[in-house]
Formats: structure tokens, sequence, C-alpha cells
């Protein structure tokens, strides 16, 4: 009996198709990408919508509220942003600051509560300790792959006319800000979720491109540096490195 294999034009065929196919999924998972990186400022300016609106209707900020027991409270009693038993309506300080402590979880939750954002967050910080982010539970989950959203509260060092960046610098300034990441197991979302091109490209629609200076600067491991510097006016995104390197910090005004 005569066996018969594939010809060559058969073969070229199949590798047509395979290569088309290969094509196919690439395409695909860059326009998914470039979904998920459109997303950003999406987010970004949802957050700053909502925080607008809810200062002008309960004039204060979300989480900080001295009186957020008295709109948002059900049960029990709160007098300060620390956990007690009707945490929703926990007061905060009233300073003008979501500070770093339960204030930060409380901002998510009541922003929630007044029906300014989508979600049900907690209000509590995590199982693994006062700095614990749960992304989708006590904090937003990003559409970036595996990332999510933080809101923080620092002491930054002020430069020239730029007094946004993360060190450095000549005179102390307050700064609230968004940290965009991915999770971690106890801590922030301060894990690489962008490759410094991704970032750069992000700061250069929302800032000015710079990854020390501005309305969105980034951070990066040391072993794993995102930008030459993350403290200096001069500083560059490493645009030539492939991999994932960068989370960025972006400023709640």
């Amino acid at each position: 009996m005569k066996e018969q294999g594939f010809t060559l034009v058969e073969l070229a065929i199949v590798l047509v198709i395979l290569g088309l196919l290969t094509g196919g999924i690439l395409a695909g998972q860059s326009l998914v990408r470039a979904s998920e990186l459109r997303a950003v400022t999406t987010e970004y300016d949802r957050w700053l919508t909502a925080t607008r609106a809810f200062r002008g209707k309960y004039l204060g900020l979300p989480g900080d509220l001295p009186n957020g027991f008295a709109f948002f409270g059900t049960t029990g009693s709160c007098t300060n942003a620390q956990a007690g038993t009707d945490p929703a309506g926990c007061n905060g300080d009233g300073n003008g600051i979501v500070d770093n402590n339960a204030e930060r979880f409380r901002y998510w939750q009541q922003l929630a509560l007044a029906g300014l954002i989508e979600g049900v967050y907690t209000g509590l910080t995590g199982s693994g300790g006062p700095s614990h982010i749960e992304l989708g539970v006590n904090a937003p989950v990003s559409k970036v792959s595996k990332a999510g959203w933080a809101l923080l509260f620092s002491r930054l060092y002020a430069h020239g006319s730029s007094p946004y960046k993360w060190t450095g610098g000549d005179a102390l300034v307050d700064k609230q800000k968004f940290m965009l990441g991915a999770g971690d197991n106890n801590l922030n979302p301060y894990r690489p979720a962008f490759r410094p091109e991704e970032a750069w490209n992000i700061d250069v629609k929302l800032d000015d491109g710079m990854p020390g200076m501005g309305r969105v600067t980034a951070i990066g491991a040391n072993s794993v540096p995102c930008a030459t510097s993350y403290d200096v006016p001069t500083a560059n995104y490493l645009l030539d490195e492939p991999s994932l390197r960068c989370a960025l910090l972006l400023l709640l005004k």
C-alpha cells in the first residue's frame, strides 16, 4: 500500500495559516494592552471628578470628613478614622488631608457610598497590617492587568517651580497622590505594572513626560529601574527596556 504525505503546497498552506494565527494572537494582545493603558487616564479622571463632587456636596474630603458618621453611619459609633463598630461612618479628623491610616480606606468607601464611583469597599485596612491594600476589597482594581489604585499622603520636596518630586530639592510641601501599580502581598500597589515606554506614554498624555517631576512621576524597584532617576528634573525613562519596570504616582489636586 502506497503511503502518502503532505505536498510542499499543503505544507506551505499550513505554515501560512499558523503565521496568520500567531499574528492575530499578537495583534489581539497588543489591542488589549492598548485598551488597558487608555483606561489609566479614564480611571484617574474618574477619581478626580468624584473627589471634587464629594467635596462640593459634603464640604470635605472622603475619609477625612469630620462628620462622616452623620452622613454614612447606620449603627454603632465611631469618633475617628480607625476601625469602629460602623466603619462606613467613622469620622475623619477634618484636617484637609486623607491621612495614611484608615482614612485612606474610608476614602474609597465613602466615594462609593455617595454614589460617585462604582464598587463596594470595606473601609478597613487589609488583614496584613495598617498598609495592607486588598485590591477589589478596600481599594479599586485597575483595568491594567494585575494592577490597582491606592491613595497616599506624603511630604515631598519642592525644587524650583515644580514642587511635585518624589525626593530631593529645597523645601518640604505636602501632597496627596494616587499610586497605580501591581499589588503586593501586604503593602501598597507599588510593584511594576508598566514598561518604561508605556509609563512615558501615560506621563506625556497627562503631564510632561519626565519621571522625576510634574503631576505624574514614576517609581521602580532598585534592581529593575524604570528611569535614570526619580528625583531630578533631567531624569528620563529607560525607553529601551522591554520588561515591566514602572509603577506610577499621580497627583490628586
